[in-house]
C-alpha cells in the first residue's frame, strides 16, 4: 500500500512537471466523461429507472387487433364492452383499470385554462399503487352518472393553480363549467401513462350503456392490467385471445365476419418504446466520442512512454518486477481519470441543470432525470474504464522493455520501435473508425430531417396562425348553441383587419390518427375478400381546407349550401380505395354510424398526421353534423401571423369569456415542434460528430508530429541524398493514409453491420445510402490532410545537418 501511494505521489509530480500535457488529458476526459455521464443520466431516467408503481414489471397495456383493419391500423386502443368482459373472465389477471385523455377547461378567477384530464376508472390509482398524499381517491359511487363530480389533483396542478393550499381537500373548482369536489391530491411523483404527457387531474370515467353494448366499434379507451404473479405476458395474450374468439362467436353478427386478438405488452414499453432507439443511439454516440478521447491520452502516454524508456529499464535492472512496473505506468492514468472523472461529474451536474430546456417537448419520463446514485455508479464505472483505456497500452508497453537494448544505447534520446509506431496507428485507426461511423449516422439523420422539412407535405405552413379553443360544457350543452358560437366566431375572425380567411378542424394537423371509422361504398364493394378500409373523421367549417392550402382534386368544397345536407369531402387516397380507378365525386358511402353520405369533392392527401407517415385516408365533414365543444382554429392572414395574436384571442374571448384559448402559434412553429424530437437527436449527433471528428484529426497530427520527431535523422539524411520535398511530403502522408483508410473501412463496415438499429429513425434515406457514405470518406480525407499538412512541412523543411547531428 505505501509503494502504491508512493507511485501515485511520484505520478503527481511527473505530471506537475508536465502542466500542458496534465491540463489537455484532464480536459479531454472531463468532457468525454461528462458528455457520457450527461446522456446516460436522460437514459436511466426515462428508460432505465423502473416506473413509480407498485411491482411496475407485472403492470401491461391491453389493446386490439383486428386483422380486417390490419391494414391502416395494425393495433387499436380497447373497446369497453371488451374490458369488462376482460375483467370477468380473464384469471391470469389480479387488477384492470380503464381510461381516456381528455383536455378540460379549468376557471380560475377571471380567466380560463386548458388541462390535461384523465377520465379513469374506480381502480386506477389503486392498480398502479399510488395512494393520495392528501384526501382520497374516487369511490365506485363516483363513476356513476349524476356523481361523477369529483376530481384529484396531481402535485404539479395543487402547486401551479392552487398555491399547493394544504386545505384544498372539499374544494369546488370549475371544470368545463360545473362544479366538481376536489377530493385527493397525489404525492410529487411523475405518472407515466400510454401516450400521455403532463398529467394534470384525475376525474371518474362514466361510461354509457349505449358504449357498453358496442360489440365492434368505440375502440377509445386505454385498458392497463396487472398481471398475477408468474403469468406470463405470452399466457396473459392467449387467454385474452381466446376471450376475443369467444365476443365474436357470441355476436357473429355485428362481428360480420371480422375477427379479435389482444396485444399485451408491458406499461413501460408502451410509455417509452418509441424512443428506446433514439437514446441507445445518443449513448452509442457519445461513447464513441469516450473512447476517441481516451486513445487520445493514451497516444500522449505512449509518446511519454518512450522518453522515459531508460528510467523504466533502469528500474526492471535494478530488480523491480512486473507488477510494480505496471503500477509505475498506470498510476498516471488513474490520476488523470480521477481528476477528469471528478470534472466530468461537475459537468454533468451543471448540464444537468439545462438539459430540460433542451428536451423535446412531450418527452416521457424528463422529471425523473437526476443525478441520482445509479449516474454516480455509471460515472465511477467509466472512470475505471478510463483508466484502463487510457493506460493499458502504455503500461503493455513498458513491459516489454528490454532493459539492457535500452541501456547500451549511446542516444541520449530514446527512439519507438517499429512495433509502437504500428501501435499508434492502431489506436488512430480506431479513432477514424469511432468518427467514421458517428459521422455516417449524423449525416443519414441530416438528410432524414431535411427530407422531413422539404416533402411535399399537402398543406402551406406560411402566414397561418393557429389555436386552441375549448367552450365550458355548461353553458353549451346542445348542439345548435355550439353550432352557433362557431358561426358566430368565424365572422368575427373573418372582419378582423389582415385575415384572409379562417376555419376549424375537430383535430388539429400533425396530432396522430384520431377518431378512426370504417367506410364502405354504397352499393358495397362485390369483393367479400377486401378488408375494411379505415379512415380518420375531421369536422371542419368550410374554410378551412381552403384556409391551411389544401388542393382540391375534383368536384367542390363544402359550403354553406350543404347545411342539412348529408355531403362530404374525401381524401384522394380514400376516394381510390373505396373506387380504384373511377371518379369518386357524386358516389355514396357509410361510416360507421351506418349514415349514408355523398362525395361532394376530393380533396389531395396530405400528411396531416404525422410527417414522416403517408398520407391516411381522411373523410372531411361539415361540423355542423357533429358540433364539439373543443375547435382548433387555423387563420390566414395577410401579415405576420404573430402580430395578430392579440387581436384574434380578443375577438375570441369576447365572444365567450369562459372560453379557454390555448395553443396560439404559427403553422411553422407546429411543424417544427413536430419534429423537435429529430432536431434534439441531430443537435446533439452533430455535436458529437464534430468533436469526434476535432479529437480524431489532434490524435492523427499529435502521432504524426511525433513520427516526423522521431525520425529526423532519417529525413535529413533523405534530403542530404537528394530527396525533393514533395518525396518527403508523399511519406507522411502515406504514413497517415494507413491508419485513416483503414478506420474508413472499418468504420463503413461497423456503420452497415449496425443499420438495423437505426433504419426506423431514418426518412427515405436507406442505412447504405452511397451520396452519404462519399461525404463521409470525403470529410474524412480533408480532415486527414489538414492534420497531415504541418507534420509533412516540418519534414521536408528540416536542415540536414542539424538533423545528422541531433542525438
Amino acid at each position: 500500500m505505501n509503494f502504491a501511494f508512493r507511485e501515485l505521489q511520484f505520478a503527481a509530480r511527473r505530471l506537475r512537471k508536465s502542466p500542458g500535457f496534465t491540463i489537455m488529458a484532464v480536459l479531454m476526459l472531463a468532457l468525454g466523461i461528462g458528455a457520457t455521464v450527461t446522456i446516460f443520466s436522460v437514459v436511466n431516467g426515462v428508460m432505465l429507472k423502473p416506473l413509480p408503481y407498485r411491482e411496475p414489471g407485472r403492470l401491461v397495456q391491453v389493446q386490439e387487433i383486428v386483422p380486417e383493419w390490419s391494414a391502416s391500423d395494425p393495433v387499436m386502443p380497447a373497446n369497453a364492452m371488451h374490458y369488462e368482459t376482460w375483467k370477468q373472465r380473464a384469471t391470469g389477471f389480479s387488477d384492470w383499470a380503464l381510461l381516456r385523455f381528455n383536455t378540460m377547461n379549468l376557471s380560475l378567477g377571471n380567466h380560463s385554462a386548458t388541462r390535461v384530464g384523465v377520465m379513469a376508472s374506480q381502480d386506477l390509482l389503486r392498480l398502479v399503487g399510488v395512494q393520495p398524499a392528501l384526501g382520497r381517491d374516487f369511490s365506485a359511487e363516483e363513476t356513476q352518472p349524476g356523481r361523477n363530480h369529483v376530481a384529484v389533483l396531481t402535485d404539479t396542478m395543487w402547486r401551479r393553480d392552487f398555491g399547493a393550499n394544504p386545505n384544498i381537500v372539499g374544494k369546488t373548482v370549475h371544470l368545463e363549467g360545473s362544479p366538481y369536489t376536489i377530493v385527493g391530491v397525489l404525492p410529487p411523483i411523475e405518472l407515466a401513462l400510454p401516450d400521455s404527457g403532463a398529467i394534470d387531474l384525475f376525474v371518474p370515467l362514466v361510461i354509457s350503456a349505449e358504449r357498453l353494448q358496442s360489440v365492434f366499434g368505440d375502440f377509445d379507451y386505454i385498458v392497463l392490467g396487472r398481471l398475477k404473479p408468474g403469468v406470463s405476458l405470452a399466457q396473459a395474450r392467449a387467454q385474452l385471445d381466446a376471450i376475443e374468439s369467444d365476443i365474436v362467436t357470441q355476436h357473429a353478427k355485428e362481428a360480420e365476419g371480422s375477427h379479435l386478438r389482444a396485444y399485451v405488452m408491458p406499461l413501460k414499453e408502451s410509455v417509452i418504446g418509441h424512443i428506446r432507439s433514439s437514446l441507445w443511439l445518443l449513448l452509442a454516440a457519445v461513447g464513441c466520442v469516450l473512447l476517441i478521447v481516451c486513445i487520445n491520452v493514451a497516444n500522449l502516454q505512449l509518446a511519454r512512454g518512450v522518453l522515459r524508456e531508460r528510467e523504466t529499464a533502469l528500474r526492471c535492472a535494478l530488480g523491480a518486477g512486473r507488477a510494480d512496473l505496471l503500477w509505475h505506468v498506470v498510476a498516471e492514468s488513474v490520476l488523470l481519470a480521477l481528476a477528469g472523472g471528478w470534472l466530468g461529474v461537475g459537468l454533468c451536474w451543471a448540464m444537468l441543470r439545462v438539459v430540460p430546456h433542451v428536451l423535446p417537448v412531450g418527452l416521457p419520463r424528463s422529471g425523473s432525470i437526476h443525478l441520482d446514485g445509479t449516474v454516480l455508479g455509471f460515472s465511477l464505472l467509466v472512470t475505471v474504464l478510463s483508466v484502463l483505456l487510457a493506460g493499458v497500452f502504455p503500461a503493455w508497453r513498458s513491459m516489454a522493455v528490454d532493459p539492457q537494448t535500452v541501456l547500451q544505447r549511446d542516444s541520449g534520446r530514446a527512439t519507438g520501435s517499429r512495433r509502437h509506431a504500428r501501435l499508434r496507428q492502431t489506436l488512430v485507426a480506431v479513432e477514424v473508425l469511432a468518427s467514421t461511423a458517428l459521422l455516417l449516422v449524423t449525416i443519414l439523420i441530416a438528410k432524414s430531417l431535411v427530407r422531413l422539412l422539404t416533402i411535399d407535405r399537402g398543406f402551406q405552413t406560411q402566414h397561418i396562425l393557429t389555436l386552441q379553443l375549448d367552450l365550458p360544457y355548461a353553458t353549451y350543452k346542445k348542439d345548435e348553441d355550439i353550432s352557433a358560437f362557431y358561426d358566430r366566431a368565424l365572422a368575427a375572425l373573418k372582419q378582423l383587419p389582415g385575415v384572409g380567411s379562417a376555419g376549424f378542424s375537430s383535430v388539429p394537423l400533425l396530432h396522430g390518427a384520431t377518431w378512426i371509422d370504417g367506410l364502405r361504398a354504397v352499393p358495397a364493394n362485390p369483393n367479400p375478400h377486401q378488408q375494411t378500409p379505415m379512415a380518420n373523421m375531421r369536422w371542419v367549417s368550410p374554410d378551412y381546407l381552403p384556409a391551411i392550402g389544401t388542393r382540391l382534386v375534383a368536384g367542390r368544397m363544402l359550403g354553406e349550401e350543404d347545411r342539412g345536407k348529408d355531403n362530404a369531402l374525401l381524401s384522394e387516397s380514400a376516394a381510390r380505395t373505396l373506387w380504384p380507378g373511377e371518379n369518386g365525386v357524386g358516389r355514396t358511402f357509410t361510416d360507421g354510424t351506418e349514415k349514408v353520405y355523398t362525395v361532394a369533392g376530393v380533396i389531395a392527401d396530405a400528411r396531416s398526421e404525422q410527417l414522416s407517415s403517408e398520407p391516411t385516408l381522411i373523410v372531411y365533414l361539415p361540423y355542423w353534423d357533429n358540433p364539439q365543444l373543443g375547435a382548433f382554429f387555423t387563420i390566414r392572414t395577410t401579415t405576420d401571423p404573430t402580430a395578430l395574436a392579440s387581436s384574434v384571442r380578443v375577438a375570441l374571448a369576447q365572444l365567450e369569456p369562459e372560453a379557454a384559448i390555448t395553443n396560439v402559434q404559427t403553422m411553422d412553429e407546429v411543424v417544427s415542434a413536430s419534429l423537435a424530437q429529430r432536431r434534439f437527436e441531430f443537435a446533439v449527433l452533430i455535436s458529437f460528430a464534430g468533436a469526434a471528428l476535432l479529437l480524431a484529426a489532434l490524435g492523427l497530427y499529435g502521432v504524426l508530429s511525433y513520427t516526423v520527431a522521431e525520425r529526423t535523422q532519417e529525413m535529413g539524411v533523405r534530403i542530404a541524398l537528394g530527396a525533393p520535398k514533395w518525396s518527403l511530403y508523399l511519406l507522411v502522408f502515406r504514413q497517415a493514409a494507413i491508419p485513416v483508410l483503414a478506420g474508413l473501412a472499418g468504420g463503413l463496415a461497423t456503420s452497415w453491420v449496425g443499420a438495423r438499429f437505426i433504419g426506423s429513425l431514418l426518412f427515405q434515406v436507406t442505412p447504405y445510402d452511397l451520396p452519404s457514405v462519399l461525404m463521409v470518406a470525403t470529410a474524412l480525407a480533408g480532415i486527414a490532410l489538414l492534420a497531415c499538412y504541418r507534420p509533412a512541412r516540418r519534414a521536408a523543411s528540416i536542415e540536414p545537418m542539424q538533423a545528422l547531428r541531433t542525438e
